[in-house]
């Protein structure tokens, strides 16, 4: 008989009223009451957390607002972002649930949503040097939504790189007010500059050029040339490297603080420094110098190795006392200084810089490399 599951649930309804009606009345006796706070414990650290369908399901799917209903449950994704519209069976209550905030942006348009979780993505790809090539490749690996080329590039251009490039000129600011004050007290600026170009040889289509500061290390002065700039790609070092000095000269109130600038021993920058900027004392990076030395130094061993009285070691032979020495004036002798003491080198040297080095740029370049 369904009468004592009836008397049963009406004496429920009884006690809960009652509940009700006590702590009415306690609120009313104190007007200061009010519920305890909800707390947290152990909320993740991270912003985003990675939730799985099914768990998604069991989250969304009862009515909060009736106990018996259940929502249907309608998705749209964007990327990494995803949405949920909500509509009890039961009570007909909707809402709206998301996993990420929706960013304010200039267009009002209520097409426009800019999803915080997938530019947080694509900025972290593009820090990182990802890309969405392999971005795309580690997402699909573990089963999330892919992000388009489309919508990588186009938050890109219109989020990131003009966060970057307003970083980037605040911080230049900052550094050129430095070196400013530097020379206001009688300094002078020391430099070093080095290219890299796309390809090796002599079919680069681009080269980018960094001049830093010899002293400290921080970049001045970025210059970025196509080959079209000057018609072929053997100018495109010269060129680049002439446009960063104009523009660091202008930065810092005229070429003649620039005291020093240290680079390889290409020639048409050594003709270009002695024509354009004559007052700049050109001095040449050890490393190149040296490495060039030794370069034409193994292209010789091959022929010294021919002549059976000469061991190819590939080890510290200290201990061995019978090692084998080259007599001043023999052929093998005089090949090896030939390489070594030529016309060019001995001159170079007197400007190969003791102190001052390009190694700061060539790793601005090879990091440069990474996100090309």
């Amino acid at each position: 008989s369904p009468l004592p599951l009836l008397s049963s649930l009406l004496r429920l309804l009884l006690l809960i009223l009652l509940l009700f009606i006590v702590l009415a009345e306690e609120a009313a006796r104190d007007p200061d009451w009010t519920p305890p706070t909800p707390t947290l414990h152990n909320l993740p650290k991270t912003e985003y957390c990675i939730v799985s369908v099914d768990s998604l399901l069991q989250l969304l799917s009862p009515c909060t607002s009736c106990t018996s209903g259940r929502n249907s449950l309608k998705f749209s994704e964007d990327a990494l972002a995803l949405s949920c519209i909500r509509e009890c069976t039961s009570c007909e209550e909707k809402s709206t649930w998301s996993n990420s905030v929706v960013l304010p942006t200039a267009n009002e348009a209520a097409k426009e949503k800019l999803m915080k979780v997938n530019v947080d993505v694509v900025v972290g790809s593009t820090v990182t040097a990802v890309g969405t090539t392999r971005l795309n490749y580690l997402l699909g690996s573990i089963g999330l939504n892919k992000v388009s080329k489309t919508s990588f590039h186009r938050l890109k251009e219109d989020y990131v790189l003009p966060a970057v490039v307003q970083e980037y000129t605040k911080m230049e600011e900052e550094v050129i007010e430095r070196i400013k004050e530097r020379l206001g007290k009688g300094g002078k600026l020391h430099i070093a500059g080095d290219g890299s170009f796309d390809t090796r040889g002599y079919s680069a289509e681009w080269c980018r050029y960094f001049l830093v500061d010899a002293e400290t290390g921080e970049a001045l002065s970025y210059v970025l040339m196509n080959k079209k700039d000057t018609g072929s790609s053997g100018t495109l070092e010269v060129a680049c490297l002439e446009r960063a000095l104009e523009a660091l000269a202008e930065k810092i109130g005229g070429v003649e603080h620039i005291s020093t600038l240290v680079t390889d021993r290409h020639s048409a920058v050594i003709k270009m420094m002695k024509d354009r900027f004559p007052s700049i004392n050109h001095y040449f990076d050890p490393w190149h110098y040296f490495r060039n030395l030794t370069l034409n130094l193994l292209k010789t061993q091959n022929r010294l190795f021919q002549n059976p009285e000469f061991t190819k070691f590939k080890k510290c032979i200290h201990s061995n006392s019978k090692l084998t020495n080259i007599p001043k004036n023999s052929r093998e002798y005089k090949r090896l200084e030939s390489v070594v003491f030529t016309e060019k080198n001995i001159e170079d040297i007197k400007a190969v810089s003791w102190l001052l080095k390009t190694s700061t740029c060539e790793s601005l370049n090879a990091l440069a490399w990474r996100y090309a």
